[in-house]
């Protein structure tokens, strides 16, 4: 089961709105994963998927934050 801090970075990554806004993934079934029977709940495939997506749009914001500042 996903807690803590990295329940919060996840939480705060796949928020349908973050995933709206950053324009890479539809946010509908990744919402549905994530609040449904993602890593909320311990899911095994489904926690692991949400798990990579977050992962992958964290290091997505990082990149755009990097090449804000450098422009």
């Amino acid at each position: 089961m996903c807690s803590g801090p990295l329940r919060d970075w996840a939480d705060d990554l796949l928020d349908e709105k973050h995933v709206r806004e950053d324009g890479f993934f539809d946010p509908v079934p990744i919402c549905k994963l994530w609040g449904g029977t993602g890593l909320v709940s311990g899911a095994g495939t489904i926690g692991v998927v949400c798990f990579d997506v977050s992962s992958l749009m964290g290091r997505i914001e990082k990149h755009i934050n990097v090449l804000n500042i450098l422009v």
